[in-house]
């Protein structure tokens, strides 16, 4: 979360605090979680089971990429390395939130207004992300989830 405070951040400066609330939740599924139906009340009744779960968390590919290939560059990385840096980590991200931020706005809004605002929110995080690479990444959270049907009747 900490990587992503600097993109929410951002996103309220772009003029949407007015918006509709939007919610940045972990999710922790797993781990401890050892019932079926603290997972999923309706599994049992269609005769499913769980079989098991697990979270697992795998870093960011984009940051561990820029902090191997930072510690090259003694000197420090030019403004168009950190660009191209940039350019190749954000789409990652939009791919996702694109539409959430999106549909976040107000319905009176005309799309193109819309799209306008995304589109100044995800240049301003490029701007931040150029002017400190190594501050950003987005580390993600695998579910491992292994469930079976068993005879008809749950049982």
């Amino acid at each position: 979360f900490m990587l992503a405070a600097p993109f929410i951040h951002s996103f309220i400066h772009v003029g949407c605090s007015d918006e509709k609330t939007l919610c940045f939740l972990p999710h922790p599924l797993g781990g401890d979680l050892k019932r079926t139906r603290d997972i999923c009340p309706g599994c049992l009744p269609a005769g499913m089971r769980l079989k098991f779960c697990e979270t697992r968390i795998t870093r960011c590919p984009f940051h561990v990429a820029w902090l191997e290939e930072s510690e090259k560059m003694p000197q420090g990385a030019s403004e168009e390395k950190r660009r191209a840096h940039a350019k190749w980590y954000i789409p990652t991200i939009r791919t996702w939130s694109n539409s959430t931020f999106k549909s976040g706005l107000r319905e009176d809004r005309p799309e193109e207004e819309k799209t306008q605002i995304v589109d100044e929110l995800f240049s301003r995080y490029e701007d931040e992300v150029t002017a400190r690479p190594a501050d950003f990444g987005m580390d993600y959270v695998h579910c491992f989830l292994v469930a079976v049907k068993e005879k008809e009747g749950g049982r």
